[in-house]
């Protein structure tokens, strides 16, 4: 750590295999997430930095708009439901506590509280002091960011251990079989709603399993399906019911997929587009003129080539899947 001349700047440096990386850290303010939750296998990017949000809204390090799905969905810029997601993610994960707040004897926000916090009891107790008399206790709460703080803390206190998931016997029976495995809580999630139809069972759910684990050997991991897509809603899974379906390694590109993708990788390199129906330049996106996004037959983003990509939900960009 070095300090400037006149004393009131603070740089610090580190060196990595040679290269050595300055910092001006006078008015650092930053949020420390454990490490656990930062490496966590199950935890999306996108919960990590909820979670980085609360703990900075919490200790004061900046402010964010709110912690309504709304809120979090415009700060990460993506979905309600993406938003959602991400907050199922921590509970799971035993990142966050969320605990009903009840007004008039109905539900009215959640309380969250982020690890190692524990819920407190929000109605007020009367508490003996001995010659003063008696007063009130009751826990903090934060209206600005709807996260319960406790005033109080004692003495000795012991760190919340870390939730564990456990699963039923089924599903880790699939679970050790499917060829991908990420995203475990959102993928036990779909598999109960696919199962919950009341027309699907579970030796379907396996037989599909087994066979697509059986065409996925030795085939790259990037052309696997999430298993959350697999057991969805759009039925990948019925697919590999009785035998192997094709897969992305065999996918043809047709003339029109082909157009649509020159249209979109022109739009995204340099937001200008040629509509190939009046032969116009335009710098609309082009799904105001009716053109989507061409997908492979595993439901990815392609290029003109072929090659699957995914757009970044903060800049907008592509990245390699």
């Amino acid at each position: 750590m070095e300090f400037s001349t006149n004393g009131e700047d603070i740089f610090s440096k580190i060196e990595i295999n040679g290269e050595v990386f300055y910092g001006d850290i006078t008015d650092e303010r930053s949020v420390h997430i454990p490490f656990w939750i930062f490496a966590h296998k199950d935890l999306s990017d996108r919960a990590i930095r909820i979670w980085g949000y609360l703990k900075g809204a919490v200790s004061g390090a900046f402010d964010i708009p709110g912690t309504s799905h709304t809120a979090l969905a415009d700060l990460l810029n993506v979905s309600e439901t993406t938003a959602r997601r991400a907050i199922y993610e921590l509970r799971e994960a035993g990142a966050i506590t969320v605990q009903p707040r009840f007004k008039n004897g109905k539900q009215v926000k959640n309380a969250y509280y982020l690890w190692p916090a524990e819920p407190v009891n929000l109605t007020p107790t009367r508490v003996s002091t001995g010659d003063e008399g008696e007063h009130t206790r009751s826990a903090v709460y934060n209206n600005n960011i709807d996260i319960n703080i406790s005033k109080e803390q004692p003495v000795k206190r012991t760190r919340k251990k870390r939730v564990v998931n456990t699963y039923p016997e089924e599903f880790a029976q699939i679970w050790k079989i499917y060829p991908r495995k990420l995203g475990k809580p959102k993928a036990f999630e779909v598999f109960n709603e696919t199962l919950s139809d009341g027309k699907t069972t579970f030796e379907d759910l396996l037989t599909a399993t087994i066979n697509y684990a059986e065409e996925r050997k030795g085939k790259a991991e990037t052309y696997t399906l999430h298993a959350s897509t697999f057991f969805g809603g759009s039925g990948k899974w019925q697919a590999y019911l009785y035998g192997c379906a094709p897969d992305v390694e065999k996918f043809v590109m047709t003339d029109e997929l082909l157009v649509l993708a020159e249209i979109y990788d022109s739009y995204d390199l340099s937001g200008v587009w040629k509509n190939p129906t009046t032969g116009e330049t335009s710098l609309d996106n082009p799904i105001k003129n009716g053109y989507s996004r061409p997908v492979n037959n595993l439901e990815q983003t392609i290029d003109k080539n072929g090659t699957p990509y995914a757009l970044d939900s903060a800049s907008g960009k592509r990245k390699n899947i």
